[in-house]
């Protein structure tokens, strides 16, 4: 079962199907689908978010393959992101994230992924995971930095900002502990 993680300012909690309008408000931005793969449709259509989450999203969690939160920011209830994370290989590594617009450079993924890492590392007992991001997608590359991640170089990528290559990153519990105790 997916569970509730709260922070100072947020609560990443279960994603649900009635999260849908939420998501098709702020996922729908060539801005942040530009750094999605090529799976991700643009323009966005108008039953997007409830596709992804009948088709994809919600299956995942039953079926227990996986762990989708719906980042909110307190106090408020309404879906403004999500951070995805895989117990299983895929194509695009085992997490992926994404917040809206309005809401960049707050530090709120951050402190989103901190949450995640703590959950994947020390409830999980996860020792590394794989991530990966387009290769200009520079904000992404500095969250798996503050994640302690490890860059393993460059790999054919399809986004749709006709990016070619994915950098691809290992983050792993040991590097996650150090990066938490030196900043303590």
């Amino acid at each position: 079962m997916t569970p509730i993680l709260e922070t100072e300012r947020i609560v990443l909690r279960p994603m649900a199907a009635s999260d849908a309008p939420a998501i098709q408000r702020h996922f729908n931005n060539f801005d942040i689908i530009k750094y999605m793969g090529a799976a991700v449709p643009w323009p966005y259509p108008d039953n997007g978010a409830e596709d992804f989450l009948k088709n994809y999203g919600l299956p995942l969690m039953a079926e227990k393959r996986g762990h989708l939160w719906a980042i909110t920011v307190k106090p408020d209830d309404e879906c403004v992101g999500c951070v995805e994370f895989r117990l299983f290989d895929h194509k695009d590594g085992h997490r992926g994230f994404w917040l809206a617009e309005h809401l960049w450079g707050q530090g709120l993924m951050s402190e989103a992924l901190e949450a995640v890492n703590d959950f994947v590392f020390e409830d999980l007992k996860i020792k590394e995971f794989i991530e990966l991001n387009a290769k200009s997608n520079g904000a992404s590359r500095r969250l798996k930095e503050h994640s302690g991640g490890t860059y393993l170089g460059d790999i054919a990528g399809d986004y749709k900002s006709d990016d070619l290559k994915s950098e691809k990153w290992r983050i792993t519990a040991a590097g996650w502990k150090k990066l938490k105790a030196a900043d303590e």
